[in-house]
């Protein structure tokens, strides 16, 4: 069982907000004025199969949400939304799969913010 499993979601908030130093990452990543109100957010949406998991949230004001949204599209557009590229059967179990494709998307992101730097 992950540690994301045990913590309830106030938990894995108050963990992902002291991590990101209590501050919008994209105010950080791009500059601009941040609302004092942050959100905890999911990279890869839960609606798509995103975990609730530390390495699948970001800190993000409600002034920067929308330009978060907005940049995460344009790249999952951009780059390719990938799938895995294992044949099928070579998980042995669904959520390996998922993890799989969560991997590759987060790389995507990652490899893009890197390139803004």
């Amino acid at each position: 069982m992950g540690i994301a499993e045990t913590l309830t979601w106030s938990d894995l908030r108050v963990r992902v907000l002291e991590r990101d130093g209590h501050r919008c990452t994209i105010g950080w990543l791009l500059g601009g004025e941040c609302e004092q109100t942050l959100d905890v957010d999911h990279l890869v949406p839960r609606s798509e199969g995103g975990p609730d998991d530390e390495n699948n949230l970001i800190t993000v004001c409600h002034r920067h949400h929308p330009m978060r949204e907005a940049i995460r599209r344009e790249l999952m557009h951009r780059r390719g939304w990938r799938r895995c590229p294992h044949r099928p059967g070579t998980h042995r179990y669904p959520e390996g799969k998922a993890a799989c494709e969560r991997q590759l998307n987060r790389d995507l992101l990652g490899t893009a913010i890197s390139e803004r730097s």
